[in-house]
């Protein structure tokens, strides 16, 4: 009986005119019982639609949003707050670059900037094509100085006709998505063009911001 009993109370939608007459015909004793405990049912429910009714009045008339569109609205300001989902699969982090030995465009098309790097230590050299009045077709100005420390990059070259360059900035990741392709590194920052004054020595320096780019494999065999 408890068990019956328990199954037709737990079922949504039933008729309580049907729910009576069941518990009379199997269990006259409880008629009176289950009449008063339906009733009570009914009450309550019709108390619960009643204050459901309400609350959503006060939900539209408060502009209220509801828990499913505040959880929507959350995702979503999460969403654009971490980027797209390529900028999840976001490139390592400067600190995590290796190695920043390779080929850099300078700053003309033709020029390359060439660094080996060991124990931060930076070596190589820049190759600067000059003018059709120049005497020499391309002067390679050595990196006689040159450190890196996790992002920050610096280097300085020998001179060459009372002139040499200055670098200082950062490491950074191109878009490029291998090493052999072209911009995968990047290095980010002021480069000064320092020419020396033949008469007394002093600098005249032209600070340029500038953006080396890595040379792809296909750019280095051209």
């Amino acid at each position: 009986m408890n068990s019956y009993f328990c199954f037709v109370l737990n079922t949504s939608q039933v008729d309580d005119v049907f729910l009576r007459r069941q518990i009379n015909s199997r269990h006259p004793a409880f008629g009176a019982a289950a009449w008063i405990l339906c009733s009570s049912l009914a009450d309550q429910e019709a108390r619960i639609e009643s204050v459901w009714r309400e609350t959503d009045e006060e939900i539209s008339k408060r502009g209220l949003r509801s828990p499913f569109w505040t959880m929507a609205l959350l995702a979503l300001a999460l969403f654009f707050a971490l980027g797209s989902p390529h900028a999840l699969n976001a490139r390592p982090a400067s600190d995590d670059i290796e190695d920043i030995t390779g080929k850099y465009h300078f700053l003309s098309a033709d020029d390359t900037l060439a660094i080996l790097e060991e124990d931060g230590k930076l070596k190589g050299y820049i190759d600067v094509y000059q003018s059709e009045e120049e005497s020499d077709a391309v002067l390679s100005y050595p990196i006689t100085l040159g450190r890196r420390k996790k992002d920050h990059v610096e280097f300085k070259s020998g001179t060459i006709h009372r002139k040499y360059y200055r670098f200082a900035g950062t490491v950074e990741r191109g878009p490029g998505h291998e090493a052999a392709d072209p911009d995968y590194l990047r290095l980010v920052g002021d480069l000064e063009i320092v020419t020396l004054r033949g008469d007394t020595g002093a600098e005249a320096v032209d600070r340029r911001r500038v953006i080396l780019k890595s040379l792809g494999k296909n750019e280095e065999s051209e």
